[in-house]
């Protein structure tokens, strides 16, 4: 295994179902072998428990409601944006089809739809 291999499944090794027991044994050898990635390996332990001590710290904190309130408004710009950007472009191209196809009917039977007025000031009859 190469430095850039362990890097890249050293953090999930332990914990993840995605690396196979061959890639979990082949970390642990290299991180034995190498100062570096062993040094890695310790660092990213070590990370790991101050993350679960601060979890048990902070079970019973709650953010204070602004700040909920922040969070809450930001994931729904995010996340709800594209749906209703979705909808209107679906809810377009319906509203436009019953023109598009009553546009083409007159015009294959020679009847004017109507008439318009182009950019540069032409007069269009469709």
């Amino acid at each position: 295994m190469t430095c850039d291999e362990f890097e890249a499944i050293g953090w999930d090794a332990q914990g993840s179902a995605s690396s196979t027991d061959a890639q979990r044994a082949a970390a642990a050898e290299h991180a034995v072998s190498c100062a570096r990635c062993g040094a890695l390996r310790n660092s990213w332990e070590a990370t790991r428990l101050e993350l679960r001590s601060l979890a048990q710290l902070t079970t019973s904190v709650e953010a204070p409601a602004r700040v909920e309130m922040r969070l809450r408004q930001q994931f729904r710009t995010e996340y709800h944006t594209p749906k209703v950007r979705r909808t209107a472009v679906v809810t377009a191209w319906t509203l436009e089809q019953p023109l598009f196809w009553s546009a083409l009917q007159a015009g294959s039977t020679g009847e004017r739809v109507g008439t318009g007025t182009s950019r540069s000031g032409q007069t269009l009859a469709f």
